[in-house]
């Protein structure tokens, strides 16, 4: 992107990502990619992932399972768990059979 390194590149995806999460997930997902390795990343993935799982439960499921990095893979399948659980019981219980592998 445009923005210099730093709080302000930080805080200006922040805002971004906030917004764009609940309306255009496929969308934030690509401005993950911005988002430089570690705790805001990560939080991010975990905020993507379950509110996409409320939306479209087999999108997210997908795009979690595609992540490269296992520490994001993780947090965005644990993410999707719950609103799974309330969706598709049978397909969360998979799930957290996955994640105790």
């Amino acid at each position: 992107t445009g923005l210099p390194q730093g709080a302000g590149r930080k805080a200006a995806l922040d805002a971004v990502m906030s917004r764009v999460v609940y309306q255009e997930p496929t969308k934030a997902a690509a401005l993950l990619e911005q988002i430089e390795p570690g705790d805001t990343r990560t939080r991010a993935v975990a905020e993507l992932a379950q509110s996409w799982a409320n939306q479209q439960p087999d999108a997210a499921l997908d795009w979690a399972g595609a992540l490269e990095t296992p520490r994001e893979r993780d947090t965005a399948l644990a993410a999707l768990a719950y609103p799974l659980a309330t969706q598709d019981p049978r397909a969360a219980a998979e799930l957290v059979e996955q994640l105790e592998c």
